[in-house]
C-alpha cells in the first residue's frame, strides 16, 4: 500500500450502509486506519491471516469503540461453503440443528442471522461480497401484523461457490415472514473487469440447479445468469458477482437491493482500489475487511452514544 498516511480512525474507514432500513447499524471496513503493517498495512481485522495478533485485537478493539458497538463481533469460521449459523442467545452460541447447523466450538459458516438486538453479525472479506439484510415496513398504514418476523437481520459471505451452491437460498428460508419487506445492502467486492474464472464457474450459474426446470424454464434461467459473464479467452470468463448475486436474490423474492453510499453507486471494487481495500486476488497475503449489521435496542437508541461514522 503506498501513498497518504491516514490516522488509526478516520471518516473513511467505515463505509456505512446506503439503504432505508432504520435502527440497524451496518455497513462495511475499508483499509484505511488501522495498526496493522507491511502486508496488512492499515486496518486488518482477520486474525487467519499472518497478521501480527497483536495489531489485528487492536484493530478489532478499535472497531468496536469507534462504532460504539455493543460487543463483539460474532466472527464465523468461513470456508466457502452453503451453511448458516443462527445466533440465539447472548454468548453467541448457534443452533446445531436443520439446514443451517453449525459447531459451538468453530462457528464454521459463511452466513448467520439473529432475532436478538444488539448481536453484532460479521462476515471477512478480501474480493468475495457480503452482503446484509434487514427488515422494513414499506408502509406506515400496513398492519404489525405484516411483519411477522421483524427482528431477524442477516449477513452472509458470497464468494462464487457458496453462492452458485444456495447459500442465499438457505439463508432467507430461515425468514418467516414476507419477502417483500427484506432489504439487502451488498458491500465493496472484486467487479467484473477483475474477476476472471474458468468454464467450472460459468457452468456452475448457468446450467446448475435445473433438473427439475422445464425446457422453456431452463433457456430463460441459462440467459439470465449468462449475461453476467463475460468470455475472456478459450475457458475463460469474467463474472459479474455482484449481478450474479441480485439474480439469486431476485429469484428468492428479494426484490430491495441496494448498494454503495449516499455519494457513490458501487460500494467499491476491492482490486483494483489498492488503497481503500484488501484483494487476495491482488495479493495473496493481505488483509481482511469486515461487513457488520446489529440491530439496535429499541428502548436504548435515544440513550446511546453515537458511531463515529
Amino acid at each position: 500500500m503506498t501513498g497518504a498516511i491516514f490516522e488509526h480512525w478516520s471518516s473513511e474507514t467505515f463505509i456505512q450502509a446506503n439503504w432505508p432500513c432504520i435502527n440497524v447499524l451496518a455497513g462495511s471496513t475499508t483499509r484505511l486506519g488501522g495498526f496493522s503493517e507491511n502486508h496488512w498495512q492499515g486496518f486488518n481485522l482477520g486474525l487467519h491471516v499472518g497478521d501480527n495478533v497483536q495489531h489485528v485485537q487492536k484493530n478489532r478493539q478499535l472497531l468496536q469503540t469507534k462504532l460504539n458497538l455493543p460487543g463483539s463481533p460474532v466472527w464465523l469460521d468461513q470456508v466457502h461453503g452453503t451453511r448458516v449459523a443462527e445466533i440465539i442467545n447472548e454468548t453467541g452460541s448457534c443452533s446445531p440443528s436443520g439446514s443451517y447447523s453449525c459447531t459451538h466450538s468453530t462457528m464454521e459458516a459463511d452466513a448467520s442471522f439473529t432475532r436478538l438486538s444488539n448481536k453484532v453479525l460479521a462476515v471477512m472479506t478480501a474480493d468475495c461480497l457480503p452482503i446484509i439484510f434487514a427488515v422494513k415496513k414499506l408502509d406506515k398504514s400496513e398492519a404489525a401484523e405484516c411483519l411477522t418476523d421483524s427482528k431477524w437481520i442477516a449477513i452472509a459471505h458470497c464468494g462464487w461457490r457458496s453462492l452458485a451452491g444456495g447459500i442465499l437460498k438457505n439463508l432467507i428460508e430461515t425468514y418467516k415472514g414476507n419477502r417483500e419487506y427484506i432489504f439487502a445492502w451488498m458491500g465493496p467486492a472484486i467487479s467484473q473487469d477483475y474477476f476472471q474464472v474458468g468454464e467450472d464457474v460459468y457452468q456452475a450459474f448457468v446450467n446448475g440447479e435445473n433438473n427439475s426446470l422445464t425446457s422453456q424454464s431452463h433457456c430463460s434461467r441459462h440467459a439470465r445468469y449468462a449475461r453476467h459473464f463475460i468470455e475472456d479467452g478459450k475457458g475463460k470468463w469474467r463474472a459479474d458477482l455482484i449481478g450474479l448475486a441480485r439474480e439469486k436474490l431476485l429469484e428468492l423474492g428479494v426484490e430491495n437491493i441496494y448498494f454503495g453510499t449516499e455519494k457513490e453507486v458501487s460500494s467499491g471494487c476491492t482490486f483494483s482500489e489498492p488503497e481503500r481495500f484488501f484483494s487476495y486476488r491482488r495479493e495473496a497475503t493481505t488483509g481482511r475487511i469486515v461487513t457488520i449489521i446489529y440491530r439496535k435496542d429499541e428502548a436504548k437508541v435515544n440513550v446511546t452514544q453515537e458511531p463515529e461514522i
